[in-house]
């Protein structure tokens, strides 16, 4: 048996769950861990679609003014430790009321978070039992699906989901080749399969695609950013006056060589000549103002 969950798929989540301690912690837990289609979590996110959150809040309204939630030995460490992590930041007082309040949502949610809940919201998504009209009525675009087309994804479901079970993922070539009509707008050049993952449709975020494809698409970001500090840098050394290039270049010199440099500048005829001078050199060399790495001071 396995378990599944799922999440919004916010990159900051995306980032999380894909640290390699969480990923083993899947494996070893037998668990499939999913993202919903992005921006259609309030209809596709089991939790989100039930009846859950507005059981909740209800809960929590009907709590009488001044309820103060029991502090059980279950939540004694979690209190203790959050008013470590508040620090001073707060007052005493509003760490009371913080904590209070945080009680009283967790409290609501233990008393509202049934089986029976849970299961509603993978029912009326169509997630399981597997319901393809369930799913479809989720989709305001429905309505612009003709019957043929709409009967066609139907007999596709088992074809799909066999990909999805394999693979982690569906692309849109996938789609493509079991016919399945593009109804979206998107003005966008980049297939939705290649963005990065929280721009994507569903995916199986702990698949061995998935996790390479998030580990490629991390590669390519951190290789723009070195890029993009290495432009910055250029246009900077560009616009710097000597007399800023040169600050620059004679902040970085050890003690030693900013004492040469002194009596260079004196034999070269004073400090604003030799600005002017050594700005020059230093435009030529293509030398940059950034900041030295620790491998670079060491």
């Amino acid at each position: 048996m396995r378990f599944f969950m799922s999440c919004d798929g916010e990159a900051k989540q995306i980032e999380v769950f894909q640290g390699q301690e969480i990923l083993d912690l899947f494996k070893e837990a037998l668990i499939d861990f999913a993202k919903t289609p992005a921006s259609c979590s309030a209809i596709c996110q089991a939790s989100d679609a039930s009846p859950y959150f507005k059981a909740t809040k209800k809960r929590l309204s009907h709590q009488p003014v001044g309820y103060n939630p029991a502090l059980d030995d279950d939540y004694a460490h979690t209190v203790h430790d959050l008013k470590v992590a508040m620090g001073e930041r707060f007052s005493s007082g509003k760490k009371g009321v913080i904590i209070k309040s945080l009680l009283r949502v967790v409290e609501a949610i233990r008393d509202t978070l049934t089986s029976a809940i849970v299961k509603t919201g993978y029912r009326v998504t169509g997630q399981w039992p597997i319901n393809f009209t369930s799913a479809m009525n989720q989709c305001s675009a429905v309505k612009n699906i003709s019957a043929a087309a709409y009967n066609h994804m139907q007999d596709k479901v088992g074809t799909l989901a066999d990909i999805f079970r394999q693979r982690g993922v569906l692309t849109e070539a996938d789609m493509d080749e079991n016919g399945i009509v593009d109804l979206t707008e998107d003005s966008r050049k980049t297939p939705k399969d290649l963005r990065v993952l929280h721009q994507q449709r569903a995916v199986l975020m702990n698949s061995e695609e998935c996790i390479l494809q998030f580990k490629d698409q991390q590669s390519n970001l951190e290789a723009r950013k070195v890029a993009a500090r290495q432009k910055a840098s250029d246009g900077e050394a560009q616009g710097l006056t000597d007399a800023q290039l040169y600050e620059a270049w004679f902040n970085r010199l050890t003690n030693q060589e900013k004492r040469d440099e002194l009596v260079h500048r004196d034999n070269a005829g004073g400090k604003v000549a030799r600005r002017k001078q050594k700005a020059v050199e230093l435009r030529a060399q293509g030398w940059k103002p950034i900041q030295p790495t620790e491998e670079t001071v060491a």
